[in-house]
């Protein structure tokens, strides 16, 4: 994913998780198997709530994934 944000006097009203859903819906009817995401600092705590997983910093940023439901890695 490349950028995925909502602005800051829309948050907290659901929009982040719907774009979220929506998006993993799309993206298994692809047979992508797995997302990854360089979330802000901010977001992170969001992103583990929805089921993503910190798997390392290749660079000076966060990278994190989430295997996606009803494919075969």
């Amino acid at each position: 994913m490349r950028l995925v944000a909502v602005v800051h006097d829309r948050q907290r009203q659901g929009l982040g998780r719907t774009m979220k859903t929506m998006l993993e819906i799309a993206a298994v009817g692809k047979e992508v198997t797995c997302l990854r995401v360089y979330p802000a600092p901010d977001a992170v705590a969001f992103y583990e709530k929805l089921g993503w997983t910190k798997i390392g910093a290749p660079s000076d940023r966060l990278l994190m994934m989430k295997m996606l439901e009803g494919t075969n890695p």
